[in-house]
């Protein structure tokens, strides 16, 4: 295909597609031109060109997968028919591009073993930054619908015959297919991610979690929609109706070149790499998953490579060097939901919750808080993916209050306020959590800590942490929201005190 071989021969960002060290395991197609059958191998140690497949599960009952059992039985070979039909589409475009190697999480992730679910996917930066090509079933909401679509290709050029002045003519024209639309929140991000999420039934595979890294990590992207084909590399984004040469930067695109041109401004922009990463949050939190579980280690590829770049610390969605700043992070207006089933990440990250959320909402005042630890432990053989616990030890001013719950029921601003010990009113609040089943009794006990802002000065501004006391535990809190204020002399309120916030 000419998309690849452009991008290959011509972008420096792209890679040239050499051979790169296979993953754990792949399927093996075989160097026929067609395959029939295939067989699931090791791939350790061996080096070639591969491809990875981008695609929703479906009903996980509905198709086979790799398991404990099964692993023995795959090294030989079985046919293709076996498989589900997005499945047999994928083999198929492999074959077409030369890929003796494919890569399909379902089918070379042991599914029912837990430890190696956690190694091989504590891998997928690796896995998909060093893909070929991902081949990207964009439109098919399960996997037995397949990759290709029946849609009639409108956007093929059609000749018009048409007559002037007794002269007659012949025009050839295409019908230009809409890929995008501004998003209400992000307007400035005029992207194929921003319109996926719009038109999430037309395009169900970019509204999953899991595909956000895929899809940043993968040096191209070849997405299969219902009327075209679109291709996606750091470059470039050229589609069949040719639209996207008048759009502005992808998602992919604006990615990798963030953290490139990091590199070139001055050796390292720090700044530009917090920003990027406050981006690719507040992206990652509109998206939709299947299992709580997975919120940390669906984003651990895209962390990895990030680490890369920061060298520093990670601690469950936020970095050692902004560490205050990345606490700043709000659950979006009116997208409050219940509280996550089960633990899978501190209170005071963004992963603890299951909303869209906002970064970087914070005072210009200097920070008031210290920060003495944070601790992660890790559950996965990596150590950005699945946590097991986690906390962080601060110091700083704190201070008593009531959470209420005026006469509506919504979720707005202004529903909820907090007074003060001191009995100022907070009212502008946003809480992590839909607190209308716990606050049947109208009110709770909190505790605002000052993480950004000034009591010495005349006009007092800042932001505070809404935090809940852990009963029976000694300086134990969890953060349920974050505010603002100005208001006036209240901090002198508050007490010093060293917090334990899990």
């Amino acid at each position: 295909m000419e998309w690849i071989t452009e991008c290959i021969s011509n972008h420096k960002l792209c890679g040239d597609g050499s051979l790169k060290t296979l993953p754990t395991r792949v399927l093996d197609l075989g160097t026929g031109d067609q395959c029939l059958e295939a067989r699931t191998i090791t791939g350790e140690g061996k080096v070639s060109r591969y491809g990875t497949l981008s695609h929703c599960w479906g009903q996980r009952g509905n198709h086979r997968i790799l398991t404990k059992t099964t692993l023995g039985s795959w090294l030989t070979a079985f046919s293709i028919e076996e498989l589900p039909q997005t499945y047999q589409d994928a083999i198929a475009v492999a074959k077409r591009l030369v890929l003796q190697y494919l890569w399909i999480d379902s089918l070379c992730i042991i599914q029912d073993d837990e430890e190696d679910w956690e190694r091989e996917s504590s891998k997928m930066a690796d896995v998909y930054q060093n893909s070929y090509i991902t081949i990207a079933a964009t439109c098919a909401a399960d996997s037995n619908v397949g990759i290709f679509s029946n849609a009639r290709p409108i956007h093929r050029p059609k000749v018009i015959n048409y007559s002037q002045g007794g002269i007659k003519s012949q025009l050839q024209a295409s019908v230009c297919l809409s890929h995008h639309a501004y998003d209400p929140i992000h307007k400035s991000h005029n992207s194929f991610y921003h319109w996926a999420l719009q038109n999430s039934l037309d395009l169900p595979l970019l509204s999953r979690s899991w595909v956000y890294q895929e899809r940043l990590l993968s040096p191209r992207v070849l997405h299969f929609m219902k009327e075209e084909l679109v291709f996606e590399c750091v470059e470039t984004k050229p589609c069949e109706c040719n639209i996207f040469a008048s759009v502005r930067m992808s998602v992919k695109e604006k990615h990798a070149k963030s953290l490139h041109g990091s590199l070139e401004w001055a050796g390292s922009n720090m700044l530009a790499l917090r920003s990027r990463w406050h981006n690719i949050v507040e992206e990652y939190s509109e998206l939709s998953m299947t299992f709580e579980k997975d919120k940390l280690p669906a984003i651990s590829g895209v962390a990895s490579q990030m680490q890369s770049f920061r060298n520093e610390n990670y601690f469950a969605g936020l970095w050692s060097s902004s560490f205050r700043e990345d606490l700043c992070w709000r659950v979006a207006s009116k997208s409050q939901g219940p509280k996550p089933k089960k633990w899978r990440a501190p209170s005071w990250s963004w992963a603890a919750v299951n909303s869209a959320v906002s970064c970087g909402w914070l005072s210009r005042e200097a920070h008031s808080a210290d920060v003495h630890d944070i601790v992660c432990n890790y559950s996965s053989t990596g150590k950005l993916g699945q946590l097991d616990s986690a906390w962080m030890v601060i110091s700083g001013s704190l201070c008593r209050g009531t959470l209420y719950r005026t006469a509506s029921l919504d979720m707005n601003i202004g529903t909820y306020h907090v007074r003060t010990e001191s009995r100022h009113i907070l009212r502008s609040l946003f809480l992590d959590y839909d607190f209308n089943q716990e606050l049947v009794i109208e009110s709770l006990d909190i505790f605002l800590f000052l993480l950004y802002g000034s009591d010495e000065s005349k006009q007092q501004s800042g932001t505070l942490l809404i935090l809940r006391q852990i009963p029976r535990e000694m300086d134990t809190y969890e953060q349920i929201g974050i505010t603002s204020h100005d208001a006036g002399s209240y901090f002198n309120t508050y007490s010093k005190a060293r917090i334990k916030v899990i």
